[in-house]
């Protein structure tokens, strides 16, 4: 007798990690990808912070092209009194074409949570110079922004608004605000994504907001190693558990599980213009998911 087969896992994108830290130890990106593909993530995109991950999330792209792609940004935290030489550099890299290339500007925006009150309005202004030029570059680009907004959602679209920089092509990462901010990101035509917070039993205010978003415009993100989502709480986080916030997503919006990984993947192919992988089928839609090698 034939044993049944074993379910095939969906098919997810995580929208924003920062793989870095699983290429400090041997053998660690190895068992990154391997976990990540037995969970059906086929695709990641590595999202740039400061010139010390820009080669090297380029770099891993290069070397898998069917599952990372990469992008370019200078975190707010590091913009430093020299942050000008940085977004030069950022420049630079753009106009020489790099292959393959970026699929945003990000992650930027504006962060002084951690900064000391008699600091912060120095070290605002300065991310906000280097934020709108950031805006202004993407803009030439033609790409998409991945910004953070850490407790300064209506700064970010004072900034925006100041460039004139298209909401509609503007993802606020790490959604961490309420309904109301949601209502507000919707009626601009900007985007958000969600974390492993929408699973925390504390964020009540974050899961209103997912439901304000609904299912059409759903985007999902690990911003791994950060922010992993129960019942992995507080332990290093990982591309391959997307499916534990999709399921979350799932039960929240009340809808079939392979509907949200439907959903989050196409827009997330959308946003940032990822291609489908070789061969016109998407890796995983026969139930095998695609390997990121």
């Amino acid at each position: 007798m034939t044993e049944p087969s074993a379910p095939q896992p969906h098919y997810w994108i995580d929208s924003h990690c920062h793989p870095a830290f699983a290429l400090r130890e041997p053998g660690a990106w190895v068992e990154l990808l391997a976990r990540s593909r037995r969970a059906g993530v086929g695709e990641m995109i590595a999202i740039g912070t400061g010139p010390d991950d820009w080669d090297l999330y380029r770099n891993l792209a290069r070397e898998h092209p069917a599952g990372v792609h990469w992008t370019l940004g200078l975190h707010p935290s590091e913009v430093g009194p020299d942050w000008e030489d940085s977004v030069d550099r950022l420049e630079s890299l753009l106009a020489a074409s790099p292959d393959p290339a970026p699929r945003a500007i990000g992650e930027i925006g504006l962060d002084v949570f951690r900064v000391a009150k008699p600091d912060r309005e120095e070290v605002l202004t300065r991310q906000r110079q280097a934020f709108r030029r950031q805006l202004d570059l993407a803009r030439q680009a033609g790409l998409p922004v991945v910004i953070h907004s850490r407790e300064t959602l209506e700064a970010c679209l004072e900034v925006l608004a100041e460039a004139d920089f298209p909401a509609e092509r503007a993802l606020f990462h790490c959604f961490a605000d309420g309904p109301e901010a949601m209502e507000q990101l919707r009626a601009l035509g900007a985007r958000a994504s969600f974390t492993g917070l929408v699973t925390f039993a504390n964020a009540r205010r974050v899961q209103e907001a997912l439901g304000v978003l609904g299912l059409e415009e759903l985007i999902l993100e690990t911003d791994s190693p950060y922010l992993s989502p129960e019942p992995h709480r507080g332990r290093t986080n990982e591309p391959a558990r997307i499916p534990v916030i999709g399921e979350c997503c799932a039960r929240l919006l009340d809808c079939p599980v392979a509907t949200v990984a439907d959903r989050a993947t196409a827009n997330t192919r959308a946003f940032f213009g990822l291609p489908i992988p070789p061969g016109g089928d998407l890796p995983g839609a026969s139930g095998e998911p695609g390997d990121p090698a």
